[in-house]
């Protein structure tokens, strides 16, 4: 349930064609708004280095009215200073491709593949983050693939058949490195050190069939239909882990105490079964919108290993966590009603209304909260004897 969004892409046609773009700004191209009083303080604030958007799209004809192409790759490169002079860059890129078939002249089908990486270097960067701080991310570029196909039946009724997979991973890696302990000063509110290591998998796989079906002149008006089944699953496997396995915390300087933590592991999954069916009934001025939706949910953990701390490794503990079914099975009934009457009879003077009851978008967070596998930690009293700004299980209390 709940809003989703539809992109079309383009797809080639007889005609073969090529088009590009290009965008480009750096920091000569952008105005100063700093006032005297702000220049005479040295204040710079956040600014732009370097923004490069450019891309290209070919498309057209492997056999004329039977097969076609299209082709788009695109890139972003955007570099940034936070308001405290350190580097931000994001790279954006990836291709957007498309084979049309035409099978008979009542289907259509279609083959669909995106892939596009996202890499940042020094993600968080801020007046509190300094580049030791930051996060490098990167990905496998999402790939997804679609497999589509269309039959028409008749002028008034569709069927359109679509399976599609998504591989979903991305990464932060520290610059600071997962063996520099980080920190964090109450006072000042600066960190320092380094910062977690982090990697998410989140798969999913999808088979959708939907319908459309129009009729004229009955119970007064006509109807379009829309009506369909759906099935997704979805997994979720991610791992957290505290550079040194532990934070430090200080006060103006001082250590005050540390948070030694166990990795987390998430390792789950669930999985959606959907069926709607909507109508468009329009009689005169008069349009109603009609719709009914069921979802059925439910979410599992998967069988879940996780290692000790290195600090405190007596008590937060390796562990292997067997697979669990919370036995929790969700059923969302969702409600549309809506209309739209024209008052004055041109379309320049309507009146809406609309009621809807939607459900969240997936219990998945019912499996995790029954497993102990998540991030874990301590908290401790912390003295640093020998001066060396270093945590020790000795030095706990």
């Amino acid at each position: 349930g709940g809003i989703s969004i539809n992109f079309i892409t383009r797809r080639g046609n007889n005609n073969f064609q090529v088009v590009g773009r290009a965008f480009f700004t750096n920091d000569k191209l952008q105005g100063d708004n700093r006032t005297q009083e702000l220049i005479d303080l040295d204040y710079v604030g956040d600014r732009i280095e370097q923004i490069l958007d450019y891309g290209v799209q070919v498309g057209g004809p492997i056999i004329k009215d039977k097969m076609w192409f299209w082709l788009g790759y695109g890139a972003q490169d955007i570099r940034r200073l936070t308001i405290a002079g350190v580097p931000d860059r994001t790279e954006l890129g990836g291709i957007n491709s498309k084979i049309n078939f035409s099978i008979s002249r009542n289907n259509k089908a279609e083959l669909a593949f995106v892939k596009y990486n996202k890499s940042v270097d020094g993600r968080g960067a801020g007046l509190y983050r300094p580049t030791e701080t930051t996060v490098d991310q990167g990905s496998d570029g999402s790939p997804f693939l679609k497999i589509e196909d269309t039959h028409y039946f008749s002028d008034n009724f569709l069927l359109t058949a679509k399976i599609a997979y998504n591989w979903s991973s991305f990464w932060l890696t520290p610059k600071g490195g997962t063996d520099v302990q980080h920190g964090y000063d109450m006072g000042t509110y600066m960190w320092s050190g380094s910062w977690y290591d982090y990697i998410a998998k989140r798969p999913s796989f999808n088979v959708l069939i939907d319908g459309n079906f129009f009729v004229e002149d009955v119970l007064g008006g006509d109807h379009e239909f829309k009506f369909g089944v759906e099935y997704r699953k979805t997994t979720v496997y991610s791992n957290t882990v505290f550079p040194g396995d532990t934070r430090k915390y200080y006060r103006n300087g001082k250590p005050q105490f540390a948070r030694i933590y166990r990795e987390g592991v998430w390792d789950y999954g669930s999985d959606r079964y959907s069926i709607y069916l909507n109508d468009i009934y329009t009689r005169g001025r008069l349009t109603l919108k009609l719709g009914l939706r069921l979802d059925r949910e439910k979410s599992v953990c998967y069988e879940t290993s996780v290692n000790a701390s290195r600090i405190a490794p007596d008590f937060l503990q390796a562990l292997t966590l067997p697979a669990i079914d919370p036995g929790v099975v969700w059923l969302t009934f969702s409600p549309r009603l809506g209309f739209t009457y024209d008052v004055t009879g041109d379309g320049k003077t309507l009146i809406r209304g609309n009621i809807a009851r939607y459900g969240v978008h997936s219990p998945a967070w019912v499996a995790t909260q029954v497993t102990a596998a998540g991030t874990a930690y301590a908290t401790y009293y912390w003295f640093d004897p020998n001066g060396d700004d270093f945590v020790t299980t000795d030095e706990l209390i």
